[in-house]
């Protein structure tokens, strides 16, 4: 009716409206379709099954009236968190290979296998005197485990483009080509990160979370709290990222 038309018109005349549709909007559906905003929308999206699993048997444990009678299965019901939610990170980093090896046309089994080595590669800093060492596999190596994923994928991807690879001759059968073609991409991609982290023994991954951790120092305070709140999380909803 004539109200809805008046309404219409209010709106096409709002200066603030006009900025969103003309300016915002558009910038919004771009970021929005980049392939490495979608890949790494798309990964989240299949692990936050295993954060919510890891998240409900640690609930369980914290049941008050619960609690004494499942004292003895406290250790078996942690291992679940332990073994989820303190690991999202390696899974993240498969996922978000293999889909961001899609957004290429990559064999995605190969870009998240590749992902999942390099973040584990690149999380070993003290490894040569202290081993092995899990401190990065769960939220606190989520940040690193976008950056080399990142950084695995496009350097595979150059490799395939450039054809920095060994060529199997005709009638090899598909296997045993697809070995000869793995060899040198992992070495040109893990060499620099071998070298960084477990020669050189920098806490790269560490490094990253002091980084992004500016960021969780920049809230500690109720007005600077409300203000990420509304522009942080509500702008990277606005782009299609959960916060």
């Amino acid at each position: 009716g004539r109200g809805v038309k008046m309404k219409q018109e209010r709106l096409a005349n709002n200066p603030i409206m006009t900025f969103i549709e003309k300016k915002l909007a558009p910038l919004a559906v771009e970021i929005g379709s980049q392939r490495h905003v979608l890949a790494i929308r798309a990964s989240f999206l299949q692990i936050i099954s295993f954060i919510t699993i890891g998240s409900f048997f640690l609930l369980i444990t914290g049941i008050p009236y619960l609690e004494p009678y499942i004292k003895g299965f406290a250790p078996a019901l942690n291992a679940v968190f332990d073994l989820t939610f303190n690991f999202v990170a390696v899974y993240f980093a498969f996922a978000f290979g293999a889909n961001l090896g899609k957004e290429y046309d990559l064999d995605s089994h190969i870009t998240g296998l590749l992902s999942v080595m390099t973040f584990l590669f690149a999380t070993q800093a003290n490894y040569t005197t202290e081993g092995f060492s899990t401190a990065y596999f769960g939220v606190g190596g989520f940040f690193a485990a976008i950056i080399f994923t990142i950084y695995t994928v496009e350097i595979y991807r150059l490799c395939m483009k450039k054809g920095i690879f060994i060529k199997s001759p005709e009638g090899v059968p598909p296997a045993v080509s697809s070995f000869f073609t793995m060899l040198v991409p992992p070495l040109i991609i893990l060499a620099p990160v071998w070298l960084l982290v477990i020669v050189a023994n920098v806490d790269v991954t560490g490094l990253v979370f002091q980084l992004f951790g500016v960021f969780a120092k920049g809230v500690d305070s109720f007005w600077s709290l409300i203000a990420m709140t509304i522009f942080a999380d509500n702008g990277l909803f606005f782009f299609g990222v959960h916060p």
